[in-house]
């Protein structure tokens, strides 16, 4: 693995997105639904510590070992260009018109596609979609074999999912994350763009 510092806390929001919705005086602070009470309000959410998650984006390699940091360094590089993007957007609002270029067009299209579905929800679904079918597969796996007599007095005592425990990797959803970002930002480049 690289040498160098892994990156722990790692945000599937840019910081640099997120810093568009600060309080205003309170650069670090940011706008926040709470979810308990149903309502938007000035919480104490630093922008450093929402829409992340530890290691977040870490992958294991051919060789078995964690890398913390390939993915995230790619997509910092997505996020620099599609933020600079939409800055020079923001920055332009008050003309008639903003000229967005064909490649700016494909990188912003790619860049908000992404943000779509690098977060947990996705993540998440994409994780409980591989446990299940590992289920399945168990299960049909469990029909035709041929065990000892105590493995299926147990089986049958505490149930298969009890016995043998599954555990997807959320390391699964990255590449769906990517391909489904792909996907989409080539069906918003087919849309009209103003």
């Amino acid at each position: 693995m690289n040498n160098r510092k892994i990156k722990k806390n790692q945000h599937y929001v840019p910081k640099a997105h997120l810093k568009r919705f600060t309080i205003e005086g309170q650069k670090s602070l940011i706008w926040a639904f709470d979810k308990n009470k149903g309502e938007y309000g000035n919480q104490t959410a630093s922008i450093n510590k929402v829409c992340a998650e530890d290691y977040y984006y870490y992958q294991i390699d051919l060789q078995g070992q964690v890398d913390h940091i390939q993915l995230e360094d790619v997509i910092s590089e997505v996020e620099m260009v599609g933020n600079n993007i939409i800055d020079n957007v923001l920055n332009s609002r008050f003309l008639p018109y903003v000229p967005i270029h064909a490649a700016q067009k494909g990188e912003l299209a790619f860049y908000i596609a992404l943000l779509m579905f690098r977060g947990p929800s996705f993540r998440d679904g994409i994780a409980q979609f591989y446990g299940h079918m590992l289920k399945l597969a168990l299960n049909k796996v469990w029909d035709n074999s041929k065990v000892s007599t105590a493995l299926k007095k147990l089986v049958e005592k505490e149930g298969l999912s009890n016995v043998v425990d599954l555990q997807v990797n959320s390391t699964v959803s990255l590449e769906p994350m990517v391909t489904a970002a792909q996907t989409a930002g080539l069906e918003f480049l087919k849309k009209e763009w103003v």
